[in-house]
């Protein structure tokens, strides 16, 4: 009778212990003449099953076989044998990546992600499409600065160190682009003595905070100094505007000088002069 033979395992083959969804090659020793047939379960053959190798897919984690029977030929008196093998389908890990976007993530903002802790798992992250990782990226905790607006991506694989076995979970992470926020004035903004001016940021945000404390999208300047304001969107993003500098002129209100008395009779005349300090008019109007 023909001897088949699984349980030669020289660089990997006949493998007991496989992964759900891997793959592997069994076979037996070749004899010129003979004929083998194959067959499977738990998972199924890739290619030809009538050679002395093949190579086959697994399928679902539990327990699988694998099957040949060798024939002699004809002239041998066709005789046959049968080899099965028992084969364990170990169950991929399924890491799943707890974390942010709940609140929405911003631009430039680090963020903490998360994998579940097992024993005898190990984690590597990867991807960090649309940012960088900060510190180590193997631990089931990682750090991600993210540098560009859009959809982002996370991935962690797991594996298995008795079994070998390898499951990786992907995360898209939209990043949302920091909130444009300007700042128009209503008039000039350099005030004159007693002056004001509105300040008036771009509508439309969750929330204002200038740099005074006021909290509304519009405010009332009447000293000099240097304002920004910051703002929030609707997705918590924060932004804060270049800043605007008001100033205040030195002059004062014009005095009006009489040259002699208030008091005087027909035909007489008197001057007016108009006085003012902190620098030279440009004009009068009386």
């Amino acid at each position: 009778l023909p001897t088949p033979d699984l349980t030669n395992q020289t660089g990997g083959q006949n493998p007991t212990q496989v992964c759900a969804k891997g793959s592997a090659t069994y076979a037996t020793p070749n004899v010129v003449g003979n004929a083998y047939a194959w067959t499977v379960t738990g998972g199924s053959i890739n290619g030809a099953a009538n050679t002395n190798a093949i190579n086959v897919v697994w399928g679902a984690a539990g327990v699988g076989s694998v099957s040949v029977t060798e024939t002699t030929p004809a002239s041998l008196g066709s005789c046959s044998a049968s080899r099965t093998l028992s084969v364990t389908i170990n169950p991929l890990p399924t890491p799943s990546i707890q974390g942010p976007p709940s609140p929405a993530v911003c631009i430039n903002s680090t963020q903490t992600y998360t994998t579940a802790l097992t024993t005898g798992r190990t984690n590597q992250w990867s991807g960090g499409v649309g940012g960088s990782f900060v510190g180590a990226t193997n631990t089931n905790t990682v750090n991600v600065n993210w540098t560009a607006a859009g959809n982002g991506s996370l991935t962690v694989t797991e594996t298995n160190t008795t079994t070998g076995c390898v499951g990786t979970a992907t995360r898209t992470i939209p990043v949302n682009a920091l909130p444009n926020v300007t700042i128009t004035p209503s008039g000039p903004t350099s005030l004159c003595v007693g002056g004001t001016v509105t300040l008036a940021a771009t509508d439309g945000f969750a929330s204002y905070t200038w740099s005074t404390g006021e909290t509304t999208p519009r405010i009332t300047v009447r000293q000099a100094g240097t304002y920004s304001v910051t703002v929030i969107d609707g997705n918590g993003c924060r932004n804060t505007s270049s800043t605007i500098t008001i100033s205040t002129s030195n002059f004062t209100k014009p005095t009006v000088q009489l040259s002699g008395s208030a008091s005087f009779c027909e035909g007489e005349s008197r001057t007016l002069t108009a006085q003012t300090s902190g620098g030279t008019p440009l004009a009068y109007r009386w």
